[in-house]
């Protein structure tokens, strides 16, 4: 087990550390990590992730 993976990781979280792509920022709508590997919506200077987006349409 590397460093980083931690305990009560959720297999989505497991995955961006195993393809471990830059962090480009923290979603507005849920305050979560947005990494290049998600589907993501640049607005301005934030990134959001597609759903969150979608969800706050």
């Amino acid at each position: 087990m590397s460093q980083k993976f931690k305990k009560g990781m959720t297999d989505n979280e497991i995955l961006r550390a195993k393809y471990a792509t830059r962090l480009l920022g923290i979603c507005p709508g849920c305050k979560g990590h947005v990494y290049e590997c998600d589907r993501y919506v640049r607005r301005g200077i934030r990134y959001w992730h597609f759903d969150c987006l979608a969800k706050k349409k």
